[in-house]
């Protein structure tokens, strides 16, 4: 991830291949994770973006 110069930047979202890299699974769990409720990704665009606060929000909550 490329990231401007001299500044406290962080990504709003991330490519299903980042978030695979993140939470150290591959993209096809990533995918099956957005479809099952458990990642929520971003509609606006046709490229698979997964919200920083979703990927957040999965690692807080318990398991079950």
């Amino acid at each position: 991830m490329k990231s401007p110069e001299n500044s406290n930047y962080a990504p709003l979202c991330f490519t299903a291949r980042q978030t695979a890299e993140l939470l150290n699974v591959s993209i096809k769990t990533v995918r099956r994770l957005c479809e099952r409720g458990l990642l929520h990704r971003s509609s606006a665009l046709r490229t698979l973006l997964i919200p920083r606060t979703s990927i957040e929000d999965f690692l807080r909550a318990p398991s079950k």
